[in-house]
């Protein structure tokens, strides 16, 4: 079965931390989301918690049509899913729990629609394993607060359909976030096995008297905390290995390392050692409240997001650009009409990216100046309203803004860039001309 369908509303099953951050995110991409979750109190919860987060996905930047007056919220689970075209499952993490609740959502669901959860412990094998429908189930792991951080953790079970784990990547992708794809299924995935092993030293040390609780925090968070915000592991030792790159390290550096690796140690995680965590911790905090040390985290964090958006945006200087017909560059632009958006990615399909999402007005002709900076693109809009519209953005989706104004052309489709006249000739089908 094919999974390549256009997605605009997501259920959101369970509306803890994670399902309400996860119901912010899917509301600021401008899409319908239907909430359920039994637990008293849980609308007014989850509405108060996207509340809390809207500001921050102002900062980050709302799709066209984010709003958070596309949530919906039920208490009957059938209800929700009954027209979901997409499912972020967010229940508690007891297997007997999931069996039966992915085989209790796999019979709710339309069958081309798929359901993820966002596990960070069981495994997709094991959730889908009572499933009719179990090629549509998959794991999409995020980072908490979903809405914050761009990773999700992509990975299916042994029923799963490739086809419905590539749609989850693109789906993803297209809501502003950075999925990885796992090869493989683990306790814990990837990014919580890399925080434990980090964290196992730590406590190693500090049990071993090495330093305090307080310093191999600061180690951390001032030292390759700060490279890691930036870049990952590997690519941080092809700059350590110098001129020569990470074949110098290999070669010259790697031994050491491998050397050092031999030397890491386990802790014996007692009372004492969990208790002299705890006090560290707390004298670290100081006054500050969770909420208020969480509220510091996301501002800088926020700032941080922004900042390797710009670093990694192209740009007529550093990213020379082409349409889909156009000369060759070193990246393209291309509309994909059905899901409504416009991505970019590297001639040879690397690197995709999505510059604009949330294009409900049926775009169909899309042309580039990569001298200006802008991307330029035409909206059918209704047909029988004759309400078609031009809109410009820069060529990192930014400053969006219409230039032909709705009506003001009927039905416009291709287009062209006449960059030496400064003009643009567009088709209009059903006023039946060329227009400019």
């Amino acid at each position: 079965m094919s999974f390549d369908k256009p997605i605009h509303r997501i259920a959101i099953i369970g509306t803890g931390v994670i399902g309400a951050s996860w119901a912010a995110q899917y509301l600021a991409r401008g899409l319908d989301v239907i909430a359920t979750d039994p637990a008293p109190n849980a609308e007014v919860n989850l509405r108060k918690y996207i509340d809390d987060a809207w500001p921050s996905l102002i900062t980050i930047g709302l799709s066209a049509g984010g709003s958070r007056e596309r949530l919906t919220f039920t208490t009957n689970m059938q209800e929700a899913l009954s027209q979901a075209d997409f499912v972020q499952e967010n229940g508690p993490e007891r297997v007997d729990f999931k069996i039966k609740l992915f085989a209790d959502m796999d019979d709710a669901t339309p069958p081309d629609s798929i359901i993820a959860s966002s596990s960070s412990g069981i495994t997709p094998t094991v959730m889908q394993s009572n499933a009719k429908h179990p090629e549509r189930i998959l794991i999409g792991h995020p980072f908490n607060p979903p809405h914050i951080i761009p990773l999700v953790e992509v990975v299916g079970g042994t029923k799963t359909s490739p086809e419905a784990i590539q749609q989850a990547i693109a789906f993803y992708a297209s809501i502003g976030k950075k999925p990885i794809l796992l090869h493989k299924e683990l306790p814990g995935h990837v990014g919580n096995r890399l925080q434990a092993a980090l964290y196992k030293e730590v406590m190693y040390l500090v049990q071993h008297g090495v330093l305090s609780v307080s310093d191999a925090d600061d180690a951390v968070s001032y030292g390759p905390g700060l490279r890691w915000g930036v870049m990952g592991p590997s690519l941080q030792w092809h700059l350590g290995g110098g001129p020569g790159g990470i074949n110098h390290f290999m070669e010259h550096l790697m031994p050491g390392l491998a050397s050092m690796i031999t030397t890491l140690g386990t802790p014996d995680v007692t009372d004492e050692l969990k208790q002299t965590i705890r006090d560290g911790v707390l004298q670290i905090a100081g006054t500050r409240s969770v909420a208020q040390l969480a509220q510091e985290e996301n501002e800088a964090l926020l700032g941080l997001i922004k900042l390797r958006g710009k670093k990694s945006s192209p740009t007529a200087n550093s990213f020379p650009t082409t349409n889909r017909g156009g000369e060759n560059g070193q990246r393209v632009f291309f509309l994909d009409v059905s899901g409504g958006r416009i991505e970019s990615l590297n001639p040879d399909g690397s690197d995709r990216r999505v510059i604009l999402d949330g294009l409900k007005r049926i775009p169909d002709g899309i042309e580039v100046d990569a001298g200006a900076g802008h991307i330029y693109w035409t909206n059918m809009g209704n047909p029988k309203a004759n309400d078609g519209s031009i809109e410009r953005a820069d060529l990192d989706g930014t400053n969006r803004k219409t230039i032909v104004p709705a009506g003001a052309t009927f039905t416009p489709k291709q287009m062209k860039l006449d960059k030496k006249g400064g003009k643009i000739y567009w088709a209009d089908r059903e006023g039946m001309r060329v227009m400019r």
